[in-house]
Order: structure tokens, then sequence, then C-alpha cells
């Protein structure tokens, strides 16, 4: 939208998909292979504290927009399965010229593996955020449904500058309405010192 600095939002260099087309006869959509390269996302929230992803439409006209809750439950939806989902040489840019921070994360590397809505699927993340590496791996899912509730379990293991190492254990809830997170945060020993 207009009123923003960077006249891009989302770029990408290549994309390679394989869909199955036997599963589509049955109105499933099974992707054996999608590859995103060079993927760059530019995010602003301009000095009105305006962000440039949000939905610019006329007031009072919501036919075309969809409820929170739509995002989860087409992505997550039992019709979708994908077995190898991978983003080489990601960037994603942050500006805030409210506060008149910037932070970047480079060098994204994200794998996710036997992505379903009934079985627990892998990620492995590897990025530099502001110039430090960063790495996140574990398992995400499955998808759970708890009194007309979307709930999404995750166990990861991180890794900053190679100093600060974690674990993060719980679900994310109510993820069709206002997302909220049950979590139980594991930090390893580290020196604040050597971290900075």
């Amino acid at each position: 939208p207009a009123g923003f600095s960077e006249d891009d939002f989302i770029q990408l260099r290549s994309f390679e998909a394989r869909i199955k087309v036997l599963p589509l006869l049955r109105k499933k959509i099974e992707i054996s292979r999608f590859v995103v390269g060079g993927l760059s996302v530019n995010l602003e929230k301009n000095s009105s504290g305006h962000g440039n992803w949000e939905r610019a439409g006329k007031a009072g006209n919501s036919k075309d927009v969809q409820p929170p809750s739509s995002w989860a439950r087409n992505f997550f939806s039992e019709d979708l399965a994908i077995a190898l989902l991978a983003v080489t040489d990601g960037y994603v840019q942050w500006h805030d010229r409210t506060r008149n921070t910037e932070y970047r994360v480079e060098d994204i590397m994200l794998l996710i593996n036997d992505f379903s809505h009934g079985a627990p699927f892998s990620v492995d993340c590897k990025a530099s955020f502001n110039g430090k590496p960063l790495a996140v791996d574990g398992q995400v899912g499955p998808l759970l449904e708890k009194d007309k509730r979307l709930e999404l379990p995750v166990n990861l293991t991180f890794s900053l500058v190679n100093k600060l190492l974690g674990q993060v254990q719980g679900k994310l809830t109510q993820l069709d309405q206002t997302p909220r997170w049950d979590l139980f945060l594991d930090l390893s020993p580290f020196s604040p010192r050597e971290l900075y």
C-alpha cells in the first residue's frame, strides 16, 4: 500500500511445486514438494502505527475480509498434506517507524517435513538475527480441537549465537480466536557477558 518506504511487501526469486494428481479426485491436496528460493519479506509500521501487512479496504465492507479463525482452519485443513516445504535464502526485515527500530532475519533456511492435520511434523530452521546465528528445530502439532477451539502443541529447541540454548514446550491455544500460548521455557546456564 501507499505511504510506506519499501515498494515491495513480498518478493521471491523462484519456487517449485509438485502436487499429486490422483488425490485431487478425492478433493485432497497432497503436495510432494514446495520449495521457495530467495524469499524477501518487508514488514513496516509507519509513523501513524499502521502496518503494510494490514488489509486495505473500504470501511464497512467486510464481505471480503476473512475472520481471524479462517487462516488456522484453512492452513491446517484435513484435506492438505505437504511432504516437504522448504524456504532457502530467505530474508525478513521489520521497520517500526513509531519507535525507530529495525530488525533483520537473514539467510533463512526453513524445512518442514510431513506436514499434515493429524500428526506432528518436524521443523528445522537456521538463520541470522541482526548478524547473529539462530537455530530452531523440533516438532509442532498435531492440531487439536478442544471445546471447539484449536490448539497446537509445540516442542522446539533453539540456539542463539551458540551461547543461549533452550527448549520450548507447550501449546498455542485459541488459534481460531485471539491466539494465546501456554509454554514452558527451559534455558541452559549461560553467561550474559559472552552472549552480548
